[in-house]
């Protein structure tokens, strides 16, 4: 999935600008005096490519990969089966 949560501080501005267009800020916001953010990043980059482009702009408190409940991939899993073109009727 490659959805990571960072908590940083030192900059309040627009992370995206730092970044790739590849990665992708899904969520902002200010936590007291710190800031969290929600982003995707491409499946072939590595957490330590997300730190290295935001390394000289943040000062990072944590950063901590999302994982998927079990109930949201099996939610995915029968909803990629549904929308395959490649499923027939007889195997769901």
């Amino acid at each position: 999935m490659n959805l990571f949560e960072i908590q940083y501080s030192r900059f309040d501005g627009d992370l995206q600008g730092f970044l790739p267009p590849e990665f992708k800020v899904l969520e902002f916001s200010p936590q007291n005096e710190h800031f969290r953010a929600r982003i995707r990043i491409p499946a072939d980059s590595t957490p330590n490519d997300l730190l290295n482009y935001l390394l000289p702009h943040v000062t990072f408190q944590a950063i901590n990969e999302i994982i998927p409940s079990m109930n949201e991939i099996f939610i995915r899993t029968v909803t990629d089966q549904i929308n395959s073109p490649f499923t027939s009727p007889d195997k769901l």
